[in-house]
């Protein structure tokens, strides 16, 4: 049985459209070519780092685990 990667599930794209931000715009409030990034990050080709992370719950105004769900979910003991 294939694992999902936890970082391939997640409201990135839902919560940024909800914020009222384009990609563009979010790529350039987090810096230089950071548009192909948010993208993959978006698609769960990638995931940011955790300082990017951290940018995007305070640009939303949202906590990490309402971005990333399922890693919330891993995490219960």
């Amino acid at each position: 049985m294939k694992t999902i990667n936890p970082w391939t599930i997640n409201n990135l794209k839902t919560i940024r459209i909800r914020a009222g931000y384009t990609q563009k715009q979010v790529a350039e409030l987090l810096g230089k070519d950071m548009e192909n990034r948010l993208s993959r990050w978006e698609r769960g080709n990638a995931a940011p780092s955790v300082l990017n992370l951290f940018k995007l719950s305070k640009l939303y105004r949202v906590s990490c685990e309402e971005m990333y769900p399922e890693i919330l979910a891993r995490t219960e003991l």
